[in-house]
C-alpha cells in the first residue's frame, strides 16, 4: 500500500514539477493499477479479512 502511494505521488510530482506527460503506454497503466490496488486494500472487506483472526 505504501509502495502504491509513493508511486502515485511520484507520478504526480513528475507531472506537476517537470511537466512529464502521462501517456497510455507508460505512466497511465501503472498509475491506474496503483490506484486500483489502493482502493482494493482500503476497502471494508479487506479490513475485515485482515482482522478475521483477532480476538476481542
Amino acid at each position: 500500500m505504501v509502495f502504491s502511494t509513493l508511486s502515485i505521488v511520484s507520478s504526480f510530482v513528475a507531472w506537476w514539477a517537470q511537466g512529464q506527460e502521462i501517456t497510455l503506454q507508460s505512466t497511465f497503466l501503472s498509475l491506474s493499477l496503483d490506484i486500483l490496488i489502493l482502493l482494493a486494500l482500503s476497502s471494508q472487506s479487506a479490513a475485515a479479512y485482515a482482522r478475521r483472526g483477532e480476538k476481542r
